[in-house]
C-alpha cells in the first residue's frame, strides 16, 4: 500500500509548511519549531525557530 507523505507542520503553531521550508529551516530531524505564521521572518532566518530548549 502506497502512503502519501503528510505535509510538514510547525511544531509551535501547527501551520502547514512546505517540504522546502522544512529542508531549509528544520532541525536535523526535519522538525519545524517556528514558521512564518508564528514568527517574524528575521527570527526564522536567525535560526530562532530552532529552539534547542523547546518543549514542543
Amino acid at each position: 500500500m502506497n502512503t502519501v507523505p503528510l505535509m510538514p507542520t510547525c511544531q509551535n503553531c501547527g501551520s502547514h509548511v512546505t517540504a522546502r521550508f522544512r529542508r531549509v529551516f528544520g532541525d536535523n530531524n526535519g522538525d519545524i519549531h517556528g514558521c512564518r505564521e508564528c514568527m517574524k521572518t528575521t527570527e526564522i532566518s536567525n535560526e530562532d525557530g530552532l529552539h534547542t530548549n523547546c518543549n514542543c
